[in-house]
């Protein structure tokens, strides 16, 4: 289920995970951390997001602990 950070728990587990890189040259790399972006289709939004996130789950490699969208509130319910 999705989970919207009201408390600013989860940004604290996200920025506890490993990473490298630097945002201000060539970008940040978190290995454990899948990111859905720029997903779009007029009325699907759920099915694609539910169609990763099996093929994540189902993955052999497991390589991930998080998958999270960069999204606006106001997009959220396009996702959910």
């Amino acid at each position: 289920t999705g989970k919207i950070d009201n408390t600013g728990e989860l940004a604290q587990e996200l920025r506890g995970e490993i990473f490298d890189g630097d945002p201000k040259t060539q970008g940040v790399i978190w290995p454990h951390i899948a990111e859905i972006s720029l997903l779009g289709a007029l009325g699907c939004g759920s099915a694609l997001v539910e169609a990763v996130i099996h093929d994540l789950e189902r993955s052999k490699e497991h390589l991930y602990d998080y998958i999270v969208l960069q999204a606006t509130k106001a997009s959220i319910k396009f996702y959910e």
